[in-house]
């Protein structure tokens, strides 16, 4: 079961605020005798402070997983998750071309980056799984060439929300606000929503995920007659 997803209702059946629930399931996590339910709590409140950015929890209550249930479910699924990725393979279609302004001022047009590989990741601040993706892009732009491959990230957020969490987490790649018009031609449904570009300028894949994410598109470079 997923504890942490009624942390909202909890909250409002008790009168007790989201934190004082988070603190009751933290105690619980640390307290509980069943191992099971032990297992299933710690593992879900680390899922839970991933999206919230909290990397110290995170890293406590995974080290709590892999000391107490090393080969429990909890355990098994984290290491699926660092050695996952998966995307969807398209027939190639032209990239429908767009210019913008990143937050940084520049004007960035699409097709000048023909002759390069693109990433196109549609985001937001408030999203958690967006977050989650963040550190897969970062490794994957930092290990591969930027003669090569360009990263743009189109978020659709409040302005100082997005200079809020930049600020905060300095990106390796420009970020720039994006309009529902750009996204109803791009026919984004969901967030992330990410398409990988080739130096034509065509989509050849979207919905990149996962921590080997720089590896498998690396290898697609690698096929790549520039």
């Amino acid at each position: 079961p997923r504890y942490l997803d009624k942390w909202p209702p909890l909250a409002e059946q008790y009168d007790i605020t989201s934190e004082e629930c988070k603190a009751i399931l933290d105690n619980f996590a640390q307290n509980s005798k069943n191992p099971l339910t032990r297992e299933t709590v710690i593992y879900e409140l680390q899922s839970r402070y991933a999206q919230m950015d909290s990397t110290a929890l995170v890293e406590q209550y995974q080290k709590m997983l892999y000391d107490e249930f090393p080969d429990g479910f909890a355990v098994q699924e984290l290491d699926r998750q660092k050695n996952s990725f998966s995307w969807q393979r398209v027939a190639p279609y032209p990239a429908l071309d767009f210019s913008i302004k990143t937050l940084d001022g520049d004007d960035i047009k699409l097709s000048d980056y023909r002759g390069r590989f693109v990433l196109i990741d549609f985001w937001g601040s408030w999203c958690g799984p967006c977050r989650q993706e963040i550190p897969n892009i970062v490794n994957m732009v930092t290990m591969l060439p930027n003669d090569k491959l360009q990263v743009i990230g189109l978020a659709k957020d409040e302005e100082k929300d997005l200079r809020k969490y930049l600020d905060k987490n300095s990106l390796p790649y420009p970020n720039a606000l994006v309009d529902d018009e750009l996204l109803k031609a791009w026919n984004i449904q969901y967030y992330p929503s990410n398409f990988l570009i080739n130096p034509h300028g065509e989509v050849i894949a979207k919905d990149i995920r996962g921590p080997k994410m720089g590896l498998e598109i690396g290898v697609e470079i690698a096929k790549w007659q520039f």
